[in-house]
């Protein structure tokens, strides 16, 4: 059964006072500010940890000048994953803030324990910091 529909007052002094509480209440109020959605799914900006630090930060700084690193060296220094070590040493490499080098040409090498079973493979490319990623080092440790 259906609930009756509530009668709305219709007098004429209950509809003014309506209406300039309405008025007033529109008077009082600040002019409204958009308030940005927030981003659902990954709950944090791209690139940036969740204390708030950037990922490429955190890098520069475990890296020290003149000394070549291999990925798993970055990777145990920062504590991040391996595709966002990978991700952002790439970008850090297009920026001209990191080196690579090469360990050795041709295709991968790998490594076998002493009773011959493979262990992985060796790693190829090691990396290093520039002129410009040592600027980024130093910036991250006055700010940290």
């Amino acid at each position: 059964m259906r609930k009756p529909k509530r009668e709305i007052p219709t007098h004429p002094d209950i509809i003014a006072i309506a209406a300039s509480r309405t008025q007033l209440v529109k008077r009082e109020l600040p002019e409204a500010v958009p308030v940005r959605a927030p981003r659902r799914g990954h709950g944090h900006r791209k690139g940036l940890r969740s204390d708030g630090t950037a990922h490429a930060d955190r890098i520069a700084v475990a890296m020290r000048p003149g000394r070549w690193y291999a990925r798993p060296d970055v990777l145990r220094a920062t504590g991040l994953a391996y595709d966002t070590v990978k991700r952002i040493i790439v970008g850090m490499r297009n920026q001209g803030e990191v080196e690579q080098g090469e360990l050795y040409a041709g295709g991968p090498r790998w490594r076998f324990a002493p009773n011959g079973a493979a262990r992985g493979r060796e790693t190829k490319f090691v990396f290093r910091l520039a002129a410009k990623g040592e600027v980024r080092r130093r910036r991250a440790l006055m700010l940290a």
